[in-house]
This record gives structure tokens, C-alpha cells and sequence, in this order.
């Protein structure tokens, strides 16, 4: 209207020339940095006052709109120190990495008036004016599973704040963020050290945000950027980056024309047979855990959490090596997770068996989802925080699980090694991102949650696999990080999640899960570690 109007004006009056059009651009340009909080009506804006909005992701606003109110996208975790931390030191420590001006998304809000945009927050440039300093947990693990529990489900304000954060301190191992067994190495490490004071308390560091803000794995890479480390792990990851770019060049180069193009091919094929799989799961699957949150007199949206050290890496990598040559630690700790499901199925079937006559038949295959970051798992250099996840779903038979007469450990990881072979060769997770993209970008919210919920195949569980970029301790200011631990915002319709970790080559899992399908976290956690103890144990009589 205004490029219209000065035309017009051009027309009726000739003698204004071009100085006069040259102004009325320039009141059109300065008219179209919208201020977020302004009115219907466009004033020419203070430039140097204007909070100018940035475009979210699609990905982003797809998180936004595809929540509920039973199942916000909110990632948690927490991060335990050995020794005292105050809100003094964080703030020095993210200024001295310069973290909230590398990334400027740490100091932006969502728009009230457009849930399409963030803006710059320029009242918020410190970490603690997102962090607040609270009472340390004292009861051993019960007070922090509450923390975690509450941050997991309460409603975040976003045009406030997309994260926060709490600090706390207190007697070494008291809040349960810090095993009892890794309690015990500090000690024995400080007096192998001779230290003349021991460290004897911890620092709980406990941080969510909302998806829109960034996915699990950019901020997990934040987190490595804020540590006294961070520049000899950007080294590393840069070496490794180099490292995948000339293998990939010496492979494109053996590659002929016609060898390209029929990798383009079967790429295509491929991706013709994953849509085509994935809409059969959609139509074909059940869950059952439905008839149990159905019939379960516990509240929606509640929360049950764990996590615990499971095991060390190269451990993990071994058996998988010999109980089924070609498997990853991933595939191992999904059959893990899958085998506690079927358990946790017999365990509610047995409750129900006098009670009700609906009870949660264990089906022939039962559905799991794994996201897959898509640059590999890390941020690459120069690379800002954002969402780059994508996801696949893999039917996992259910014949030799807990449940049924055939119960084979063995023979149910090469069942889910397969499974998700098949699912990881396929561009699978890159259609489910583009799919997220186009949801969030054309089609109504209603619609959007629809899919959100259909997409996921009546999937009974979420196992992630977050994997260390360095095998190094971490230290803030000087401080060592003890324990990291992330815990999973469950989608719409999926009751359980779980993440698989690694730091400092230990293997960590938590549990994330719907207090109606899975009571007691700690119950479903003991019988993950219960497979894959009987698994270690066929790996050492085997080898």
C-alpha cells in the first residue's frame, strides 16, 4: 500500500522527484520493523529502542503446537558438581564463554503477538537472570525426582523466558544427582591425590527449556561450550569433521556417474518404502498401554522419573559385539528398554487380572521411536543452537521378549538390531523432519496435534541416544561435573521415555514416563539393568 500510494503521489505530483519517493521508501523500511508488543496501528519505532523479531524454525513452532497440557516440550536435566558453586561463578564462567552472545536464542522470547517469531530479550544478558539459587535436595534422590518432575510438566511462560535454571548446594551425594559408588571413587581419587581437604559438597546445576528454544542435543553441546574444555573438544570435533570430509570426498571420487545415480535411486526407493511402512504401522498398531491409562485412577499428566549409571562404554560395546556381531550399544540398550516393557505389561496384567475385565494384551510387535539428530549428534563450527531432530519408528516383535514362552535376550537384540538397521538405512528421520517442517508451516495447530499423535504409530516407548562429542572430564570454573543427566519431554500418546548416555565412558539411562502406564520408575529401571545383566552375563560365557 505504501510502495502504491507513493506512486500515486508520483503521478499527481512530479515536481516531488525522486527525493520525495527516496523518503517515502525510507518511512516504508523503518514501518516494517515490527515491534512484537506494538497495537494494530505501525508508528515510526525508536530503531535503537526496537526489539527486531527473528523468525523461529519450523521445527521450533511444530514443538509449540503439537504439546498438550498432559505433555508440555519441556527437555530437563541436571548437571552435578563436586565441590561449591554459586550463582557468581556460573555467571562468570558463561560471560567468560561468552554463551548467551554466541547464542543469541538464550536471550529471545516468543512474541505475544505472533508465535511465529522470537524477540531479542536485552533485560536479560547474565545467567542469573534465568537462574535462581534453591534449597538443596536432602532427601536422597526422592526431593530431586520431585524437582525434575515439576519441571518436566508445569507450563512454561515463553513470551517470559524460553529456559531456566536452579542451583543448589549441600553435602557431597545428598541429593542422589551423585551415585553413593561415585561418591566413593571422589573420595578414594583424593586420597590417591593426597589432597589436604577432600571435597565434601556438591552444586546441583537443574536446567529446562522449551523445545521451541532448541533440541536435547544443541543444548547438551551448550553445555560442553560452558566448560573449561570447551576449546579442546571444538578442536576434536573439528579434526573429526575434517576426518568424515575426506573419507566422504575419496568415496565420491571412486563413485561413477552412473554408480551416483543409482544411489539417488535407491535413496528414492528407500524413502517410497519407508512412508509406505510407516503409514502401515500407523493404521495397523496398538498400544496397551491404553486400556491401563484408561482404567488408572492416577491423575493425567503426572510423571514418574530415574536414572542410574548402567554400565562403561566399552563394556556395553562388547557384548553387543559378541552376542550379535554388527549390533550397536543402541540396539542393546533397546532391547533392554523393550524386554522392562514387557515386564511392566505382565506386572499390570497380573493387577488387573481380578479387578477388570479389560486387561493389556501383549501384542505380536510393539512399536518404539528413536530420534536421530540429523548433522550427526554434535554442533558444528560457527554453528548456532536450533532443532535438527528427526525420528523413525522400528516394530519390535515381541516373541522373544519377557512375555513370551521363547524368552531368548540373545535372540530379541538381533530381533532389534535388524529392526532398526532396516530404519537407519533409510531416510526415514529426514522425511519425519521434513514432515514436521511442512505441518508447521501450512496446516492448522488442530490439525498438526492430530498428526503429532498419529505420526507416532501407537509407539509404547522413546529411546534417545545422546553421545558424548569427548571422552573428557568436564569442569566448571575449576569444579569437576560428577554426573550429566537428560531427561525426555514424552510426545502425545507415548507413555514411556528413555535416554541412553554416555560421559567420561560411562553409560547413564534415565527414565521419563506417564505415572499411570509406568508407577514406579525405579521398578521399570531395575528391570532394564535386569537384561542387560543377563545379557553381560551370555557375553562372558560366550567369549
Amino acid at each position: 500500500n505504501a510502495l502504491l500510494s507513493t506512486a500515486a503521489r508520483r503521478l499527481l505530483v512530479p515536481a516531488a522527484g525522486a527525493g520525495a519517493l527516496q523518503s517515502t521508501q525510507k518511512q516504508s523500511q523503518q514501518a516494517s520493523i515490527t515491534k512484537c508488543d506494538s497495537a494494530n496501528t505501525y508508528r515510526k519505532p525508536n530503531v535503537s529502542a526496537t526489539n527486531i523479531r527473528k523468525r523461529m524454525t519450523s521445527i521450533g513452532r511444530f514443538s509449540m503446537i503439537s504439546e498438550t497440557v498432559e505433555n508440555p516440550s519441556i527437555p530437563t536435566f541436571f548437571i552435578a558438581l563436586s565441590g561449591k558453586a554459586d550463582m557468581e561463578d556460573m555467571n562468570q564462567q558463561w560471560k567468560k564463554k561468552g554463551i548467551l552472545e554466541r547464542h543469541e536464542r538464550f536471550q529471545s522470547t516468543i512474541c505475544s503477538d505472533d508465535n511465529r517469531y522470537f524477540k531479542h530479550n536485552p533485560n536479560a544478558s547474565q545467567f542469573e537472570d534465568y537462574a535462581s539459587t534453591t534449597f538443596h535436595s536432602t532427601t536422597y534422590r526422592t526431593d530431586l525426582k520431585n524437582r525434575i518432575q515439576h519441571y518436566l510438566t508445569s507450563k512454561m511462560d515463553m513470551n517470559e523466558k524460553l529456559w531456566e535454571a536452579q542451583i543448589s548446594s549441600g553435602a557431597l551425594g545428598s541429593s542422589g544427582a551423585i551415585s553413593k559408588q561415585k561418591v566413593g571413587r571422589i573420595l578414594e581419587e583424593a586420597d590417591e591425590a593426597a589432597l589436604s581437604s577432600p571435597p565434601d559438597t556438591e552444586t546441583l546445576l537443574l536446567f529446562r527449556s522449551h523445545h521451541a528454544l532448541a533440541d536435547g542435543v544443541s543444548l547438551g553441546s551448550v553445555m560442553y561450550q560452558a566448560s573449561d574444555e570447551a576449546e579442546l573438544i571444538g578442536e576434536m570435533i573439528e579434526q573429526q569433521i575434517q576426518l568424515y570430509k575426506q573419507k566422504s570426498k575419496r568415496r565420491k571420487k571412486t563413485m561413477s556417474v552412473y554408480q551416483k545415480f543409482l544411489r539417488i535411486l535407491a535413496m528414492f526407493w528407500k524413502a517410497v518404502i519407508s512412508v509406505f511402512k510407516h503409514g502401515i504401522l500407523v493404521l495397523t498398531s496398538s498400544n496397551p498401554f491404553d486400556v491401563i491409562v484408561a482404567q488408572s485412577s492416577i491423575g493425567a499428566g503426572k510423571r514418574s522419573v530415574s536414572w542410574c549409571d548402567a554400565c562403561t562404554v566399552e563394556e556395553a560395546k562388547q557384548i553387543a559385539k559378541v552376542l550379535c556381531p554388527g549390533s550397536t550399544v543402541n540396539d542393546l540398550f533397546v532391547s533392554c528398554v523393550m524386554a522392562a516393557v514387557a515386564r511392566q505389561l505382565q506386572d499390570h496384567h497380573s493387577k488387573l487380572a481380578s479387578s477388570s475385565s479389560l486387561q493389556p494384551a501383549v501384542p505380536r510387535s510393539l512399536n518404539v521411536v528413536v530420534p536421530v539428530h540429523l548433522t550427526g549428534g554434535v554442533l558444528l563450527p560457527g554453528e548456532g543452537i536450533g532443532n535438527r531432530i528427526g525420528a523413525f519408528v522400528s516394530s519390535i516383535s515381541t516373541d522373544y521378549l519377557p512375555s513370551s514362552e521363547s524368552y531368548s535376550s540373545p535372540q530379541s537384540l538381533s530381533a532389534v538390531s535388524k529392526s532398526l538397521g532396516e530404519s537407519k538405512s533409510s531416510p526415514a528421520a529426514l522425511i519425519s523432519w521434513m514432515a514436521a517442517k511442512f505441518c508447521s508451516d501450512y496446516l492448522p495447530e488442530a490439525m498438526t496435534r492430530f498428526i503429532m499423535r498419529s505420526a507416532n504409530a501407537n509407539a509404547v516407548c522413546v529411546v534417545s541416544n545422546v553421545r558424548s562429542p569427548a571422552e573428557l572430564k568436564l569442569h566448571y570454573n575449576g569444579r569437576p561435573v560428577e554426573s550429566i543427566a537428560g531427561f525426555l519431554p514424552l510426545p502425545p500418546g507415548v507413555p514411556i521415555g528413555v535416554v541412553v548416555q554416555s560421559y567420561q565412558g560411562t553409560m547413564s539411562l534415565t527414565v521419563t514416563a506417564d505415572k499411570r502406564a509406568v508407577p514406579d520408575a525405579d521398578q521399570f529401571l531395575y528391570w532394564v539393568l535386569e537384561e542387560y545383566q543377563r545379557l553381560n552375563g551370555l557375553a562372558k560365557v560366550a567369549s
